[in-house]
């Protein structure tokens, strides 16, 4: 398949985005140190 995007299409969808942020937790080691669960359910509580 082989879809062609122009560049009229680019600018119309660039003209309705919206800003984001991404943040990406990954699970290491240190997981299972001491106030690693607390810091983790910070986490999840202001996404």
């Amino acid at each position: 398949m082989n879809t062609t995007v122009t560049d009229e299409q680019i600018q119309a969808l660039a003209s309705t985005a919206k800003p984001y942020s991404l943040a990406l937790l990954q699970w290491t080691p240190e997981r299972t140190m001491d106030g690693a669960d607390a810091i983790e359910l910070e986490h999840q509580r202001i996404s």
